[in-house]
């Protein structure tokens, strides 16, 4: 009886172990992604525009690999207004006023050197695009930082860049950090944090489809 049971434990532990090696793999770079974003401005407490965003990551070979991301948030302004503006005694109703709109876009080519069994470096350079309703911008940018499946299911990613503003005489510096659960080797959770210097954030959530 005794060695039925630790029979059927040694079972499970082997199915358990074989498990979490085949998630322990190297990182992904080839997948379709999407959901929900937040973007706020000076702060992490009023994230007051919302939006969706859409990526890729497309593997070539070995070694590169090209990523995007295309964002959209908005926000609608609303005012009370009479809804006889010549009478004093009108009644207020709430109406939209104004709306602002922001759509980011960015494209990189990406090089990817392992530093370990599970983790890489990667080194990119891009093209943002950034528009609001009367401005739009057109930046480059180099980064650096790591992708590594640190655990299992678990797959984490930390980016440090620089943008370029003004044909080099200015410039941004960004931190972007994410984290993704496999739930299979096919589809992931994803949530992504990215900071323009404390400035401006964005707070991005949604699934990840890998091929």
């Amino acid at each position: 009886m005794n060695t039925s049971i630790l029979g059927r434990g040694a079972l499970t532990f082997l199915l358990l172990a074989a498990s979490a090696l085949a998630f322990a793999q190297s990182p992904t770079y080839s997948y379709i992604e999407g959901g929900a974003g937040f973007h706020d401005f000076e702060s992490f407490d009023n994230w007051d525009r919302e939006g969706y965003w859409a990526g890729f990551s497309v593997q070539l070979g070995d070694s590169f690999y090209v990523d995007g991301r295309a964002q959209r948030y908005s926000r609608d302004l609303f005012a009370l207004v009479p809804t006889t503006p010549d009478d004093p005694d009108s009644e207020f109703v709430r109406r939209r006023v104004n709306s602002t709109r922001l759509e980011f876009v960015n494209v990189n080519l990406g090089y990817r050197l392992p530093i370990g069994r599970r983790t890489d470096l990667n080194i990119e350079l891009g093209v943002d695009d950034r528009s609001a309703r009367f401005r739009d911008e057109q930046d480059y940018r180099a980064s650096v930082g790591v992708r590594s499946r640190l655990w299992g299911r678990f797959e984490g990613r930390a980016m440090l860049s620089y943008r370029d503003k003004e044909r080099f005489r200015s410039g941004d510096y960004l931190l972007s950090v994410e984290g993704s659960y496999h739930f299979s080797s096919l589809f992931a959770a994803t949530l992504q944090l990215e900071t323009d210097e404390f400035d401006t954030n964005i707070a991005r959530a949604g699934l990840r489809l890998m091929f």
